[in-house]
């Protein structure tokens, strides 16, 4: 009966596709205007065999590109129609020869996390990777599309335009760059957000149950100006420019959880990055989904590799780094490693990155290549990753040192596009820009603070 209504859903999907009429401007180049005016048509000659299995419940569809066989998995069948209409145009991309393959994401939704992302945005047929062709279709639907209600263009407008912000490491300049966005928490429990345009702290109103308010916010890689809210309640929110507060897939976690930490890091043992959380008696879960692309809390692959010689340590924190490694923080302020081989443990404590005071904070930067720490004294230390020649291979290396001096004793770091933001532990927000040797207070009274990026864009439709 669920194969049956799983086959129903695909029909669907395939019927929505052939029905869609688009109708391009003469200024789209014209190999582009013939793949997309048609997008059933341009499916239908790239795929030999469309077919099902549910048993890949964590990914949405692969494209066995040597027999043009598109498999569509469990994640699928959890989306909107026009994200799979475009799922179905990205994976016919793929049976291209001239296609760009894909490269592993430098940011993004899925920061370091396997081969997810294209290079470069592109419009040229000859090249353009399989997300420029599925953020193409986005805007073409939004622009061009016949018959398309208002919600659906704006629906459709607004998943490529994160798509594109998302899934490129390199982005044309004309199509828009990216600048940072501030947002901190005062000691009094008041969310504010910083206007670059008029130079001012403004409140964030956030419609949160009666009695549940924020301890705490982190960055988080799931929209534009993307923010994750922990409440005193245990629960996760998320809040972003272009969707409703909604929480962290609803559901997941249940009222007598206390989540204190989520990032998305490396498993260990593995290629892909995944949300990993950590409850407040120290029990560290992952997100993994279902046949059906329903999120699911899985215990942490502990087992993975060489058991541990010492208890496994309570963790604080953990988050992306050093280009693609998973980096924890203990409660004793030790710094931990997911193994990279399977005869390691499944945390390991190198101890060339350890501070004799211990560490209280870190981030990988921006780009997740690198490594920032603060220790207890509030002092900042930082590394950044080269390779050494060993053996016929290349071995990462680490140089971990004191980084610019702020001057003030730290509590927080983080790493912007366009500067550095650190809280000091008296509570007070300070920058500095890459460009100027000059530190500027810009708050004071603060509990909490993080930088997201979003989009600048002038005129950025002008190119579709």
């Amino acid at each position: 009966q669920c194969e049956r209504g799983h086959k129903a859903f695909l029909a669907k999907i395939l019927f929505s596709l052939q029905q869609l009429k688009i109708n391009l401007p003469s200024s789209w180049p014209a190999p582009l205007r013939k793949h997309l005016e048609d997008p059933f048509r341009f499916f239908q000659e790239r795929t030999k065999v469309l077919e099902m299995d549910l048993s890949k419940r964590n990914y949405v569809a692969v494209n066995w590109e040597a027999e043009k066989r598109i498999v569509v998995g469990g994640m699928f069948f959890s989306y909107e129609p026009l994200i799979d209409m475009a799922v179905l145009v990205h994976e016919a991309r793929h049976s291209d020869e001239e296609a760009a393959k894909h490269v592993v994401c430098w940011s993004g939704e899925v920061p370091r996390g396997g081969i997810a992302c294209d290079n470069e945005f592109s419009m040229d047929a000859k090249t353009a990777g399989a997300y420029s062709y599925s953020t193409l279709f986005y805007f073409a639907v939004a622009l061009y599309g016949e018959n398309i209600s208002v919600a659906d263009r704006e629906f459709s407008m607004a998943e490529g335009l994160a798509q594109l912000g998302s899934r490129f490491n390199q982005i044309p300049e004309a199509l828009g760059k990216k600048e940072d966005v501030l947002f901190v928490l005062t000691e009094q429990g008041r969310l504010e957000r910083y206007n670059g345009k008029v130079r001012r702290w403004e409140h964030l109103a956030l419609a949160l149950p009666p009695s549940e308010y924020v301890v705490k916010i982190e960055k988080a890689p799931l929209g534009v100006e993307s923010l994750l809210i922990f409440t005193n309640r245990g629960q996760v929110w998320v809040w972003s420019a272009d969707r409703e507060l909604r929480r962290f897939y609803r559901g997941l976690i249940s009222d007598t959880m206390v989540v204190t930490h989520l990032a998305r890091t490396k498993l260990p043992l593995q290629d892909a990055t995944a949300f990993v959380l950590l409850s407040d008696h120290g029990t560290l879960s992952t997100v993994e989904f279902s046949e059906i692309g329903q999120p699911e809390l899985k215990s942490y692959p502990l087992e993975r590799g060489r058991p541990m010689q010492e208890p496994v340590p309570v963790m604080k924190d953990f988050f992306l780094a050093i280009e693609d490694e998973g980096v924890f923080l203990s409660e004793d302020g030790r710094l931990w490693q997911n193994p990279r081989w399977g005869d390691q443990p499944v945390f390991r404590a190198p101890s060339s990155l350890q501070s004799p005071v211990g560490w209280t904070s870190g981030h990988g930067g921006v780009l997740y290549d690198a490594l920032y720490l603060v220790d207890a004294r509030g002092d900042l230390h930082c590394s950044k990753v080269s390779y050494e020649a060993q053996a016929m291979d290349y071995v990462k290396k680490l140089n971990l040192q004191l980084c610019r001096d702020w001057e003030l004793p730290l509590r927080k770091h983080a790493q912007g596009v366009q500067g550095e933001v650190v809280l000091d532990k008296k509570g007070r927000l300070v920058s500095r820009p890459y460009n100027s040797p000059e530190a500027v207070l810009l708050h004071e009274g603060i509990k909490d603070f993080a930088v997201s990026q979003k989009a600048v864009r002038g005129k950025p439709l002008e190119a579709f």
